[in-house]
């Protein structure tokens, strides 16, 4: 039986190591041939922010923001983002669905393999935002299996987190980008 600070060990390794093969492979703008996900990062992602938070709540407030999105939900047991994000964007809608935005944090990923679930949720222009997709070997597993959904069309690989959507009239594409 391993004590806490083997598995520790093993975890931290295991983000390391996924951490190098995500800047070998990883692009930024540049290298990016879509226009729609160009226009994403050089006009939401990449203007720097002033709030102070984790990488991966600055990508879910910035894309309402730029997505101007209405109704989103969080599949956070996080109470302090809804407030934060209500004090942001005050129009803000937490319920219904489609939503615009679907944020589903690390330790609530399960859900999205519930067969029909992102479909009953979303419409053409939804993201999902998903944290943490590298922290662990299952969760970088789930990862793989989310982006290779037929109703994904486009996913985004920030390391931090990924990000899905569901644009019917783009092609199916898979990015790793350093933001």
């Amino acid at each position: 039986m391993r004590d806490y600070g083997s598995v520790h060990l093993v975890i931290v390794m295991y983000r390391i190591r996924q951490y190098f093969k995500f800047l070998f492979s990883s692009t930024n703008q540049y290298g990016i041939h879509s226009p729609f996900v160009y226009q994403y990062l050089t006009k939401c992602l990449y203007i720097r922010s002033s709030t102070k938070v984790s990488k991966t709540i600055g990508v879910l407030i910035k894309s309402i923001a730029y997505f101007k999105a209405a109704n989103i939900s969080l599949e956070t047991e996080d109470r302090n983002l809804y407030q934060k994000i209500s004090q942001e964007f005050p129009h803000i809608s937490f319920k219904g669905t489609p939503c615009d935005i679907l944020y589903v944090s690390s330790n609530q990923s399960h859900i999205l393999e519930e067969e029909g679930l992102i479909a009953s949720r979303i419409h053409n222009e939804s993201m999902v935002l998903i944290e943490n997709i590298h922290g662990s070997k299952e969760r970088n597993e789930r990862w793989n299996t989310l982006q290779n959904k037929d109703l994904v069309t486009v996913s985004i690989d920030f390391f931090c987190c990924g990000a899905l959507f569901f644009r019917k009239e783009q092609e199916k594409q898979h990015f790793k980008i350093r933001i």
